[in-house]
């Protein structure tokens, strides 16, 4: 097992958080770099249940409270070995582990699964719009994109949709038990209960090394400026601008090396072969049966995850007993 040992931003906060090492790994030589402590347990705890109480809120509490520095957040070994908790019976603490592999197990899964639907998702779109399968047996004719079916337009993103820079949301708004997610370049980094957007948007990581990076949200959010907004406008599919916007190559834009930065200007006159409104409608109603399916399974995640992350405390401190919520629990799984 290894712990983080720093962390340079409060949006990413891993400081002392664990990961288990591979068993392929457990008889060879590990080389841990200077932000890792290599953890060898010698103790009669087992390291599954050893990695769900370095994942409790009692010891991240724990952790900030004994880190130091101010740009970069900093933990020593024997701020770790202070850490006391009460330890339940092997008994309970097997079954502890086991209940929360198995609420992770189906997390793992529900994940894979929606990779599997993002390739297919985008095998169609690729069908549709870069090979043209289904227009093979029409007329093509030239364009400064080559040739595209007939009655198919070139038009630019700016055309088909809105850009505009996120917004950096204040200290004071940031709430972890908030109702609405906060995107920044990297995905979901945070929670609050202000919103920016009300309907689906785009955002586009802008700056730094996740620059190029594409997240998308049907729910009412916020988008940090770190990132590149955009939403779809009519007849534009929000599915279809989403893996359009993944399929752009970022790096033609990115200006500057230590800390590479794009802006919305270049992203808005990339050009694509648009078909008529009908033969928009008709690919959305192919392409959103995958991505309502995504859907669905992230909503199925969240609750295992709030699940997982409530009843966490509870088993580890014995305010709860596995036996006491395993057939509830077993319902959801």
């Amino acid at each position: 097992m290894v712990l983080a040992t720093r962390q340079q931003s409060d949006n990413l906060p891993i400081i002392g958080l664990p990961a288990i090492v591979p068993q392929e790994f457990e008889e060879k030589s590990v080389i841990g770099g200077t932000n890792l402590f290599l953890v060898k347990n010698e103790s009669e705890i087992d390291n599954r249940f050893l990695y769900w109480l370095l994942k409790s809120p009692m010891y991240k509490r724990h952790m900030k409270s004994v880190s130091s520095g101010t740009t970069v957040r900093m933990i020593t070994k024997d701020a770790v070995e202070l850490f006391e908790f009460d330890c339940p019976p092997k008994e309970e603490r097997l079954a502890i582990s086991n209940f929360l592999w198995q609420i992770d197990d189906k997390i793992e899964n529900t994940l894979a699964m929606n990779k599997t639907l993002e390739a297919m998702a985008m095998a169609l779109y690729k069908h549709w719009f870069v090979d043209f399968g289904p227009f093979q047996d029409g007329n093509f004719v030239d364009s400064e994109l080559g040739l595209i079916p007939e009655g198919w337009e070139v038009k630019e993103l700016h055309q088909l949709s809105r850009f505009r820079n996120g917004k950096g949301l204040k200290k004071e708004l940031k709430d972890d038990s908030g109702l609405y997610n906060v995107f920044g370049s990297n995905g979901i980094i945070g929670k609050t209960n202000e919103t920016m957007f009300n309907t689906p948007v785009v955002a586009i990581g802008r700056v730094g090394a996740n620059y190029g990076e594409v997240h998308y949200s049907t729910d009412p959010c916020w988008i940090s400026d770190n990132a590149v907004t955009v939403q779809p406008s009519e007849p534009i599919n929000i599915w279809w601008l989403i893996q359009t916007l993944r399929l752009i190559d970022y790096s033609q834009f990115a200006a500057g090396s230590a800390q590479p930065l794009i802006t919305q200007g270049a992203i808005k006159e990339v050009k694509y072969p648009i078909p008529p409104d009908e033969m928009f409608k008709s690919y959305a109603s192919k392409i959103s049966p995958y991505f309502l399916q995504i859907q669905n399974n992230n909503s199925v995640n969240l609750t295992l995850t709030n699940l997982r992350d409530t009843l966490l405390p509870k088993l580890v401190s014995g305010e709860v007993r596995v036996k006491d919520i395993e057939k509830t629990v077993s319902e959801v799984l």
